[in-house]
């Protein structure tokens, strides 16, 4: 092909073979992002009306819905296409970040049809993102985006999609260098953990796992060449499009370790667990609290403080309800297609199981051709095997000697306490030792900031936040777990146990307690 012009496209000039010369205006234009008209004028070049790259079907898989097959009121959409427009970013009246992007893919690009106005037409997806604007996506003109979880509804008779900020999900494949990445970040980070920290790690960034995907996207590079060659020639050739019908991708077996809202396809995993707890709540829904004994940080803290993080919340509703009369606390179960999400009011992850089709009770007797089940059996051993010693046989540790995810004593003095009734609460403690890593900063007297650690408390604890004072304490079974990549640890302590006592100097004598006051004793010292 004859190479015609050159054009801006945002900081990058590039040679485009496809785009005829443009006037001072149109490369303007160009350079902002607006619409870019092609005149009928323009260099010529033999070029063949059949380029197979015209006959790109327009989707990946079916992770991937064609534009123009959007339908109103869905929700977890995913998409490709090329960018035709890129807007700027705002800010909302609610204080959220915005920005909306136009991009095509052959279900609704026709070179045939659309030779005048190209850059500015396209499906239309609003971003949204909370605090960061490098979380939003900045592809260049030409550029192909991934964008998933969109929700696509009627407005005014016309389709809008958006992405809200807890979905968003993106990544760029360059037309220049040919690879996926994810633009200028800015500073911001990968991720940030919701729910006051301790909620699943979410961010916008996707990382792009199937070949399909990157092979589709240069697919698309190639076709939206051979379509702006016709544009620009207006030989109006019509390429075809196809459905895909290849076969969704199984649901793979996955630990609770394992488990995140990301997996392909669209969270659903299939799982072994032991039933803990079961019981109905509002609306038909059937609560259930799983186990398979495999550790994640981000399901929450329940039961005791031996299982923290091996708990996972799954909800049963729809035909899966009817599960509920022949389940109770320690059956063991294969579950089917169940969806992993973030909850809405904690961030932690969770189940959702609506079929029963599939799911079946396991028999401990019988583990011929069971070999998930064998497996988790072998980790329940392993966890007794870890918490058979008596609580006196953990160690007695300095907050500045523990380690993470390793359950310890303490004696300690709370300098703060945090009651919130229906949510997390809090104490503030010190040992006069210097934390393990940077703490998130608290609010406490005097120098003492970098000497607090800040304890959630969870499930029978959290009234403890309301019953405790300023003063000195033991506390059984504290753990500490990492936040996110450089915000050090706070402390964990869940469960219904009694794991807080208090020490009265005067009346109780131990060397962890003395040992204690006279760090304080040190340390106040220095501040004179």
């Amino acid at each position: 092909m004859k190479r015609c012009a050159e054009i801006a496209v945002g900081n990058n000039s590039k040679r485009y073979k496809h785009l005829p010369e443009a006037t001072d205006d149109a490369s303007a234009n160009a350079a902002t992002g607006s619409s870019l008209l092609l005149g009928s004028t323009g260099c010529r070049s033999t070029i063949d009306p059949r380029d197979a790259a015209l006959d790109l079907s327009p989707s990946c898989k079916n992770f991937y819905t064609p534009l123009s097959m959007q339908i109103a009121n869905t929700s977890g959409i995913n998409v490709i296409g090329v960018v035709t427009h890129l807007g700027d970013v705002n800010r909302t009246t609610t204080g959220e970040l915005c920005r909306s992007v136009k991009i095509v893919d052959p279900s609704n690009f026709d070179a045939a049809v659309d030779f005048g106005i190209v850059y500015g037409k396209g499906f239309t997806v609003n971003c949204f993102t909370a605090k960061y604007p490098g979380w939003l996506p900045s592809p260049k003109l030409n550029d192909v985006l991934i964008l998933r979880n969109i929700r696509v509804s009627d407005f005014n008779g016309r389709v809008n999609a958006v992405v809200y900020k807890d979905k968003l999900q993106w990544a760029i494949f360059s037309s220049e260098a040919g690879d996926m990445h994810h633009g200028d970040k800015g500073g911001a980070p990968d991720s940030e953990s919701l729910g006051d920290a301790f909620g699943y790690p979410q961010g916008p960034f996707y990382i792009a796992r199937q070949n399909a995907e990157l092979v589709y996207c240069r697919q698309l590079l190639d076709w939206w060449d051979a379509s702006l060659s016709i544009v620009q020639n207006k030989l109006g050739s019509i390429h075809k499009i196809e459905d895909s019908n290849s076969s969704a991708l199984s649901r793979c077996h996955r630990l609770i370790s394992e488990a995140s809202p990301y997996l392909e396809p669209g969270g659903f995993i299939n799982c072994t667990i032991e039933v803990l707890k079961i019981e109905k709540i509002q609306g038909g829904i059937v609560e259930v609290f799983a186990t398979d004994y495999s550790l994640h940080p981000h399901v929450g803290d329940f039961f005791s403080a031996e299982l923290a993080d091996r708990v996972m919340r799954i909800e049963m509703n729809d035909a899966a309800a009817d599960l509920e009369e022949n389940m109770k606390p320690g059956d063991y179960w294969f579950l089917k297609n169940t969806r992993v999400k973030c909850g809405h009011e904690t961030s932690l992850l969770e189940g959702r199981l609506r079929e029963k089709k599939g799911v079946r009770k396991l028999d401990p007797s019988d583990l011929s051709n069971e070999p998930y089940f064998e497996a988790l059996l072998r980790r329940k051993e392993e966890w007794k095997m870890a918490n058979r010693s008596s609580d006196g046989h953990l160690n007695h540790l300095l907050i500045t000697e523990a380690t993470e995810d390793i359950l310890f004593n303490c004696t300690v003095e709370v300098v703060r306490a945090e009651f919130n009734p229906g949510s997390l609460s809090y104490l503030y403690i010190t040992d006069y030792t210097a934390l393990p890593s940077p703490p998130t900063p608290v609010t406490a007297p005097g120098a003492l900031d970098n000497y607090i650690l800040k304890i959630a408390l969870s499930q029978g604890q959290i009234d403890m936040a309301r019953k405790v004072d300023r003063g000195y304490y033991r506390i059984r079974k504290l753990r500490l777990q990492r936040l996110s990549e450089g915000d050090g640890f706070r402390g964990r302590l869940g469960g219904n146990d009694t794991l807080i006592h208090e020490l009265n100097p005067s009346k109780f004598n131990s060397q962890h307690l003395t040992a204690l006051i006279l760090r304080k004793e040190a340390w106040l010292a220095q501040c004179q």
